[in-house]
């Protein structure tokens, strides 16, 4: 026996090593769809050029049976490799299921069986096989084909000639920037098909050497070629089927001369154009808008605008976001255009802007209507208040003692109706912004006292005790005098109010603090209004300072009130640079705790530094 390297065998070795190569680059790239159906393509075409090409150089009989023995694996996997992984490419991985598979695989597998027991004499791959000398130059074998042979055979180009439909579907529906790697694994599962029926068929041009493996490997070379040139398992046709295609956005495709390359349906019913008949013309022949615009973004990774598209009045809005395309040197090489239709968001936000526009101008005219309304119960109101004391004196020097409790409470029903309406009229002025402050300088202390004597028997009808803590020296406040002291009357009010056989507590005190926006340290003045009533939960407190809320519904049957006295001193508070905070739990009392600027410098301070109040 000896060996010896022919010219056939050289280019079947040299083969091998290619399509070992692009195996290893495919499996470095298992995770994607169709990687390793192309593994077992590319090793299978190895396997079996490098079987054939020792083979080729063995004059002895049995060393040239087992070699082809060793590339009968190869043979028999790859067409239902190749099936498979062209299967995966365009999408169809649903046929791909465990039985399906594995009734495929029942040919192959026999195929390879009857091979390597050829010496047991069933001829059913090999029914004669000798050695001859191919023009007297090298030894080649001479193989009389048995039944199962043409069997598997015939399978292996059925299964090449799914394949190969499935790759020419894909390829007439490919846009134009796909069909180069769709005609790639066409022309790669075309070639082994066609080397083997020349060889069968007698065509050969060099006769008694089969070119099948050297098919396969080619096939396995364009394969690899286009993984590497067109990105082959990267991007699919299926993803632009079922996705691009299936888009409601309007996707275009430009080159670098900005001309469409590709247009999924939603853009060409949106420009009522198919691709064959804008493909290949400027992008501006289809936008109206400035060419520079695309310019503008050619080396931006995202950007996006509002065009208006269409004929008016139907014309739509649409964002536009435009992303440069790269080569995998790094070359621009076109852009993508992302139309999404915002016209029902544009039209929704227009049609909240107004009604915002509107709302706010019911506001307002509801504050005029309310400041009016007011000033006009205010007056009738004072009257039937100052004819009802001047009855209750005249009842109690006549002696008519029998109607003094019925006066008595039509001077108390409309001195708190004039409560009422003053609060109104108070909202609606700070809201229609026609409330003034009267800013002076004032004596602490003596206002305090002024708020004791005014709140004390409000305090005590409940069976409270007030209590009161302040220094001496608590000095001057620049502030509204009148307003100051409605808030903590309100604030007392409401203590008494939610507080029964309990204590209510006024403090007050002069601080040095840095308030949230300040730079240093100012003068202020703290009041802390505390009681041991029925406090507030902490969802409760959310919602204390605004208009027509209190803490709890359940209190208005029980204890009244309209809910505007704390959104009332709140509001009155930061017109004057200051804030009121809340501190309470349910049955453990509340404390509200009122910060004011000391003086008109510390105000001024305030109000440039944009205090959060």
């Amino acid at each position: 026996m000896y060996w010896q390297l022919t010219p056939h065998g050289m280019a079947l070795f040299v083969a091998a090593v290619v399509s070992t190569a692009v195996a290893v680059y495919a499996w470095s790239r298992r995770g994607r769809a169709g990687a390793l159906p192309l593994v077992v393509v590319s090793l299978g075409a190895a396997l079996w050029s490098l079987g054939y090409g020792v083979g080729t150089g063995l004059d002895s009989l049995p060393a040239r049976i087992f070699w082809a023995k060793v590339q009968y694996p190869g043979i028999a996997v790859i067409p239902l490799a190749l099936l498979v992984l062209v299967l995966q490419y365009t999408g169809n991985e649903h046929w791909l299921g465990r039985r399906n598979l594995l009734l495929l695989s029942i040919v192959p597998v026999l195929d390879v069986l009857f091979a390597w027991t050829y010496e047991l004499g069933h001829g059913l791959v090999w029914a004669d096989v000798e050695v001859v000398l191919y023009r007297g130059l090298y030894p080649i074998l001479d193989i009389t084909y048995g039944p199962f042979f043409w069997l598997y055979t015939v399978y292996g180009y059925l299964l090449l000639l799914v394949a190969a439909l499935l790759l020419l579907r894909a390829f007439l529906l490919s846009s134009p920037l796909q069909r180069g790697q769709t005609g790639a694994m066409l022309l790669g599962a075309v070639f082994p098909w066609i080397a083997n029926a020349m060889y069968l068929s007698g065509l050969n041009p060099l006769p008694y050497l089969d070119l099948t493996p050297l098919a396969y490997n080619l096939s396995a070379l364009f394969l690899g070629w286009g993984l590497l040139r067109y990105r082959l398992l990267d991007l699919v046709p299926v993803a632009r089927d079922k996705v691009v295609e299936g888009m409601r956005d309007g996707v275009i495709v430009l080159d670098e001369q900005d001309r469409v390359m590709d247009m999924n349906p939603a853009a060409q019913g949106l420009f009522g154009r198919p691709l064959s008949e804008v493909m290949g013309q400027s992008i501006t022949s289809l936008l109206a808008m400035r060419p520079a615009l695309i310019q503008q973004y050619r080396d931006v990774q995202q950007s996006q605008s509002q065009v208006e598209l269409g004929p008016e009045p139907e014309s739509h809005y649409y964002e536009l976001q435009i992303s440069p395309l790269y080569s995998q040197g790094g070359r621009l090489t076109g852009r993508l255009l992302v139309l999404h239709d915002i016209s029902q968001l544009k039209q929704a936000k227009e049609s909240l802007h107004r009604a915002k526009e509107e709302a706010e101008a019911a506001n307002l005219a509801k504050s005029a209507f309310l400041a009016n309304m007011s000033h006009e119960l205010r007056t009738p109101l004072a009257a039937i208040i100052g004819y009802g004391e001047l009855l209750l004196e005249e009842a109690a020097e006549q002696g008519d003692t029998h109607i003094i409790p019925d006066l008595e409470k039509i001077r108390t029903a409309g001195r708190h109706l004039l409560g009422i309406v003053n609060n109104v009229l108070d909202l609606s002025k700070i809201e229609a912004g026609r409330m003034n402050l009267h800013l002076q300088t004032f004596d602490l202390q003596e206002m305090l006292q002024d708020v004791v004597t005014t709140s004390r028997p409000l305090v005590e009808k409940r069976g409270n005790r007030l209590q009161i803590d302040w220094a001496d020296d608590l000095g001057t406040l620049y502030a509204d005098q009148a307003k100051v002291r409605q808030i903590l009357l309100n604030l007392l009010s409401n203590a008494a109010k939610f507080t029964t056989d309990g204590l209510v507590t006024l403090a007050a005190v002069r601080e040095s603090l840095l308030r949230e926006g300040q730079a240093y340290r100012t003068e202020w003045i703290r009041f802390a209004i505390s009681d041991t009533g029925i406090g507030m939960s902490a969802g409760q407190q959310e919602h204390i300072f605004e208009a027509f809320i209190q803490a709890n519904p359940e209190s208005i049957s029980r204890y009244g009130g309209t809910g505007l006295g704390l959104t009332i001193s709140q509001r009155f508070c930061q017109m004057m640079g200051g804030e009121i905070t809340v501190k309470s739990a349910p049955d453990q009392g509340s404390t509200f705790t009122v910060y004011l600027p000391a003086t008109s410098e510390e105000r001024a301070v305030v109000g440039e530094s944009s205090a959060s109040v």
